[in-house]
């Protein structure tokens, strides 16, 4: 696995221990290799700080990790929901430009369609 040049120290979120990338001195030794193993919390982040904007690129805790993820997706539900809401904004204007061509026939079938619908009419009043 590999690490960063500077390692990274953090304290346990299980039991408070100094962890050094991803191994604490309580883990057990691997007979084959002779190194301790290594935490199975122990996760590469890649992503971009959403404080900050920066690109982060760095191994952590899951737990540190879950809270930098969870920001992100906040973050990018807010950008999709702005996103839908400039959508929703063409639709209307589309809609609104449709129903300016039709004749009150044509308006009228809409509205026994579907009596929820709100029609604009020229002089202003809502049919419905």
């Amino acid at each position: 696995m590999e690490h960063a040049q500077k390692p990274t120290i953090q304290a346990c979120y299980i039991n408070g221990q100094t962890c050094r990338n991803g191994k604490r001195d309580d883990f057990s030794v691997d007979p084959m290799t002779g190194e301790k193993f290594f935490c199975n919390k122990w996760v590469k982040l890649v992503c971009s700080d959403p404080q900050t904007g920066h690109p982060i690129d760095t191994w952590c805790c899951n737990e540190f990790a879950k809270v930098k993820l969870g920001l992100e997706q906040a973050n990018m539900t807010r950008l999709n929901t702005a996103s839908t809401d400039k959508v929703a904004t063409e639709v209307a204007k589309h809609h609104a430009t449709f129903l300016g061509v039709l004749n009150n026939d044509a308006q009228q079938r809409l509205l026994d369609a579907d009596p929820r619908m709100q029609l604009e009419s020229k002089n202003g009043h809502t049919g419905a």
